[in-house]
């Protein structure tokens, strides 16, 4: 008998330390799920159409510039029974509505029905800073500006339509890579 006490002494055991290590055990590992919610903000930005102006003589003052943004954020400029030897202007900006910085990557001419010795290029508006340029950053509500400059030579017909469009690509301001 005094065998059998034994086992059923040593099984006791056993099985108390059993249960003791399952209770330790399962106060020692406990899966937790944290759940978490991250709010960004958004990149956004919008073209505004200025003032247009030409180099045509007081009176004499039959063409036109006009600009206008289309759905997909172009810029598009269209020059109206158009001469030769005249330049056009168009001042525009660029007005940044999100709540993260943007830089300008590119400026890219996207369709130009300008004759092959015309221009159309953006330059510095003198009246406004910053100027648009590729690398310029802009915070929330800041402004840059610029202005579309036509020049027509001797290849243009008279009161011929031109048209062309510019795509300012903008990036968050921790995307843009150097040109």
């Amino acid at each position: 008998m005094k065998m059998k006490s034994k086992m059923i002494g040593i099984a006791a055991v056993l099985l108390i330390a059993l249960m003791v290590c399952g209770v330790s055990y399962a106060l020692w590992s406990k899966t937790l799920y944290i759940d978490g919610t991250v709010n960004m903000g958004n990149v956004n930005a919008e073209i505004i159409a200025g003032k247009s102006w030409d180099t045509e003589e007081v009176g004499k003052d039959v063409s036109s510039i006009d600009c206008h943004v289309d759905a997909a954020g172009h810029l598009i400029v269209t020059v109206t029974n158009a001469y030769p030897c005249i330049d056009y202007y168009q001042a525009f900006s660029i007005h940044c509505t999100g709540s993260i910085p943007v830089k300008v990557q590119s400026i890219t001419p996207v369709t130009n029905t300008i004759p092959a010795d015309g221009v159309a290029e953006i330059i510095a508006d003198s009246d406004n800073n910053p100027d648009i340029a590729v690398g310029l950053q802009l915070h929330y509500c800041q402004y840059a500006y610029g202005v579309i400059h036509v020049h027509l030579d001797n290849r243009a017909v008279l009161g011929e339509t031109y048209t062309f469009t510019f795509e300012i690509f903008l990036v968050q301001w921790n995307e843009f890579v150097e040109p």
